[in-house]
This record gives C-alpha cells, structure tokens and sequence, in this order.
C-alpha cells in the first residue's frame, strides 16, 4: 500500500512538472513570437467595448484602427494594449470607450466570470504578469483552473499550427445592420438602470487607470469617449466624480446625446452602420 501511495504521487509529482514545463515554454514561445503588428501603421487606435466596436467605422477615417471588442473590461484591454503598443511605433494617440456601465459591478463578472475569462484568459495568458493572474485566480479560483486547462491547449496550438503567428480575433470595428424599432427607441430614450453605489467594480476602474497610466508613461496621447447610447445609468454621480479627480485633465468627449434617430440603432446601447 505504502508503495502505491509512493508511486501515485510520484506519478503527481512528474504530471505537475511537465504541466508547469510545459506551460512555461508555450507561454515564453507564444509572447516572444506572437504578432499583433497592424500593416495599417496607423496613428490612432480605439479600444473598448460594444459601444465603441459599434460606433467607429475605421475604413473611413484616416491613420485610425479600431480594436475594440464586445464584452472587453479594462483588464483584458489592459493587456491587449501593451502588446499591441510593443509592434506598432506609429501609433501616436489611444482612444478608450468610457461608458457609464463600464463603472458597474457587472465589470467584475466581465473580468473573471467563467463565460468571458473562459474566452479571453486562453488568447490573452501569455501577456499577463504575476499580479493578473493572480486577479483572477483569487476572484475565481475553479474557473481559473478550468480557464487555465483551456489556455494551455491553446498555446500547445499556437506553437503546432499557428505558421502566421497572429492571434484569433483581437477586436474590430463591428458593423451591425439590425435597426430598433420607433417604439423601443422611445421607450430605451426614457429607460434608466439603477446602480446602487456600491455596485461599482473597483477593479474595472483600478485597470482604467493603469490603462491612463502606461499611455502618458509611454508618451502616448490618450483620449476618452463616450459613445451614443438610449439606455441612461444612474451612477452619473460616481462617473462625473472620476472624470473631475482621477480623469481630470484627459481629454473626454462626450457624444452620448448625440442627436440619432431610431434608424441609427440597433439596441438601445448600440449602434448600427
């Protein structure tokens, strides 16, 4: 019996390190040899969510790409910058969705919920540092382990068969020809969803300002936004507060009242080409 025990763990002991050997090569591999370089060498790039994804068509506007994604928080976002900023030396200015539900608790399921980490954590894991993984794993520990499993098998493909070295879907401009209908555009209009202030995700804000932080630490222009939405938040009182403390002095444009009509939309939060 002593000797089973001995040998099982043993056996334990061999399938970690081969994990952990493993997992630290394809990870060295993928983030030394990953290519996020844009052939567009573009001045200005636009990162965020749904809203911006939806909103900035980047095929008509000069030196201008638009990576935003749906369903992106700052932490991903965060990461996905400073790989992107690595290849591309012509960009001279960022330009970040800044929403009023990008404030919400909700963020921090955007963050480590199993459904987005599960997506992102795979594409995104070779960029993090110590401090990023531990974010999530102790926020969510079991769904880190099984985003974890996922990503190792990812970075095994990527060292297989990825020739070209880029990574799957990064973001992009997002068009969308679905139209509201007038009647739920003028219900949207009137529409206000309720955000107590202690439903703010801290962590969400804490990488928006990293996110500031790494552009002027690295010469970067930085620019917020907020594109045009129908559905209103209430947490105005802590959205407006960031922007005159934490934000002030960044540039922010405001195009939330932007006069649209319903054949504009395609929800009542974004927009369609």
């Amino acid at each position: 019996m002593d000797k089973f025990l001995k040998d099982c763990l043993y056996f334990l002991l061999i399938f970690i390190l081969v994990i952990i050997s493993s997992n630290s090569f394809f990870t060295w591999f993928q983030n030394m040899y990953s290519n996020f370089e844009l052939n567009e060498k573009p001045k200005y790039l636009m990162l965020g969510h749904s809203h911006s994804a939806c909103a900035y068509n980047d095929t008509i506007i000069s030196d201008f790409i638009n990576l935003s994604d749906l369903g992106e928080s700052y932490f991903y976002t965060f990461v996905k910058l400073k790989k992107i900023l690595e290849q591309n030396q012509s960009i001279e200015t960022i330009f970040l969705e800044y929403s009023n539900n990008q404030l919400s608790k909700v963020m921090d399921e955007w963050i480590w919920g199993y459904e987005k980490m599960n997506y992102r954590y795979p594409k995104y894991s070779s960029y993090m540092n110590v401090g990023e993984h531990m974010v999530l794993f102790r926020n969510n520990p079991i769904y880190f382990i099984m985003s974890f499993s996922r990503s190792l098998r990812y970075k095994s493909e990527f060292f297989l068969f990825n020739s070209s070295k880029n990574i799957s879907s990064i973001g992009g401009f997002k068009p969308n020809k679905n139209n509201i209908k007038k009647e739920d555009f003028e219900k949207h209009r009137h529409n206000k969803i309720e955000v107590k202030s202690e439903n703010i995700s801290k962590k969400n804000i804490e990488y928006l300002m990293k996110i500031i932080d790494y552009c002027k630490d690295n010469n970067l222009k930085i620019v917020l936004l907020r594109s045009p939405t129908l559905i209103s938040y209430n947490n105005h009182i802590e959205y407006n507060r960031l922007l005159k403390n934490e934000l002030s002095g960044i540039d922010y444009f405001d195009f939330k009242k932007f006069p649209l009509k319903h054949i504009h939309f395609s929800d009542g939060q974004q927009l369609n080409i």
